[in-house]
């Protein structure tokens, strides 16, 4: 049996971005987990949308959290979460804001009331048992699908050092 508080404590801790999963799509943020120590349910996750930050937009309930590796981008844990928007009038926001500041690189002065007055912050919850997960089979499936260049795209030129740009002749 599978300790999975520690089994999602362990793959929080191993990833610096997380994939967020909506029916729509699938993109990745940074993310900051909650501690213990605080009124904050320990081991939730807190997004940043908007405010300078990615915008996320309304997240459905429940959302899907990708967990990857940092070394190699497979995945570690698929949970769902409920996601709960923190108002800024809720006591909740403010240790909460500040628990997402402290995870936040390059954060400038400024940047809680930048949040306060323009950005979404999210609570996740994660519930129910991991939809993927290390007691499962190991997925060798990487996270992001590769990039494959549509029709509409344009033709890109090589620069003149790789041997691109013919000459014409005359």
């Amino acid at each position: 049996m599978v300790n999975l508080s520690a089994v999602t404590s362990e793959a929080l801790s191993k990833s610096d971005l997380l994939w967020l999963r909506t029916p729509e799509r699938e993109r990745a943020t940074w993310f900051a987990v909650i501690g213990a120590g605080t009124d904050l349910p320990e081991g939730s996750v807190l997004l940043v949308s908007g405010g300078g930050e990615p915008d996320l937009g309304a997240l459905p309930d429940p959302v899907e959290l990708v967990l990857r590796s940092k070394g190699d981008g497979r995945r570690l844990l698929v949970l769902q979460a409920r996601a709960l928007a923190l108002d800024p009038a809720d006591e909740r926001w403010q240790p909460a804001a500040e628990t997402a500041l402290a995870a936040r690189l390059n954060s400038s002065d400024g940047t809680l009331e930048r949040w306060r007055e323009s950005a979404t912050l999210w609570l996740l919850s994660p519930f129910g048992q991991p939809l993927d997960s290390p007691a499962a089979a190991p997925s060798t499936e990487l996270v992001a699908a590769p990039v494959r260049p549509s029709a509409a795209a344009p033709q890109v030129r090589r620069p003149w050092h790789l041997g691109g740009r013919r000459t014409r002749r005359r």
